[in-house]
């Protein structure tokens, strides 16, 4: 399968099926909202993004993640780059912050491949609502 075959890939989401391609730039998208939001750039208002928001991200990339193989991501360089992104601007979910957002969170972390549910912002506005939670 050409790059482009696999980018057109329907993948299941919510509902319906997208294009991988646009489920790609959602992440990207959501991965650069919340950097710009944790390093107060981007002029986005931190108001406008809650912690579910991130959850609501994190099933973006899950939803990737049950479609793309290890092979296949490979051939992403753009998914690749991003989640290096998403990588960069969370930390390590010691506190299982996300645990408290997510009913699925253990059934999520059980898997090494969906690496993306262990992460979460040290600061920013989803940090703080989150730890408020606690």
């Amino acid at each position: 399968m050409s790059e482009i075959n696999l980018l057109e890939t329907p993948i299941r989401y919510g509902p319906g099926e997208r294009p991988l391609y646009e489920l790609i730039n959602l992440w990207a998208y959501e991965v650069l909202t919340y950097r710009d939001i944790a390093l107060g750039e981007g002029g986005h208002n931190p108001r406008n993004r809650w912690a579910q928001d991130f959850v609501g991200a994190l099933h973006i990339r899950q939803a990737i993640g049950r479609a793309v193989s290890e092979s296949d991501l490979a051939r992403l360089p753009v998914l690749q780059a991003v989640d290096t992104l998403h990588l960069q601007s969370t930390e390590p979910d010691d506190k299982r912050v996300l645990r408290l957002l997510e009913p699925y969170y253990d059934q999520f972390i059980s898997n090494p491949s969906w690496w993306w549910w262990t992460r979460f912002p040290s600061t920013g506005a989803v940090f703080e609502e989150a730890v408020g939670m606690k």
